[in-house]
């Protein structure tokens, strides 16, 4: 696994801990992590050379997956926001993973 994969790993588990413990903080570390760490993993498979769009996709596309992973969630009534959490979580670490690129052919 690459250092990204790891580092959100560490967070996504950090942020479902602290969810499922509660505190002061669990807002704030939860929404963080769910407004950051999707898009960043999704986004960061696109080599992009402007920091602003990198920037914009990113929140976007964390926004599309929590929207969607909880709609679907919702549509087979199996919502609950920590699991909702979890899922997010698990599709963060899925795309946060380098992918294997086959070798160009001569």
């Amino acid at each position: 696994m690459s250092g990204r994969a790891i580092a959100l790993a560490i967070w996504a588990v950090l942020t479902i801990g602290m969810a499922a413990i509660g505190g002061p903080l669990a807002p704030v570390v939860v929404f963080s992590f769910a407004l950051i760490a999707p898009g960043r993993a999704i986004v960061a498979r696109v080599e992009l050379d402007d920091l602003a769009l990198e920037i914009g996709l990113t929140f976007a596309v964390s926004f599309s997956v929590v929207i969607l992973v909880s709609l679907a969630m919702l549509l087979v009534d199996v919502f609950t926001p920590l699991r909702a959490l979890a899922v997010v979580g698990l599709v963060t670490v899925l795309f946060a993973i380098p992918s294997r690129r086959e070798p160009a052919e001569a």
